[in-house]
């Protein structure tokens, strides 16, 4: 997968699931870190994140 094709399935998220996704993943912060970037809590924080990978998994799902 080309750094184009992650940034085209970015755009199908919301922009605080592509921003944990961002924070957790590509700059590779912890839940608790993302949550105080984002003024939010861990549970909050690890719910985007859920949902996040969900519609990145059925994406991927849809290119096989």
């Amino acid at each position: 997968m080309h750094s184009d094709d992650l940034r085209k399935m970015l755009d199908f998220l919301t922009d605080e699931q592509k921003e944990v996704i961002i924070l957790r993943f590509i700059e590779g912060n912890t839940n608790e870190e993302v949550a105080k970037i984002m003024n939010k809590s861990v549970g909050a924080i690890k719910a985007l994140q859920f949902r996040a990978l969900t519609v990145l998994r059925e994406i991927l799902k849809k290119e096989e």
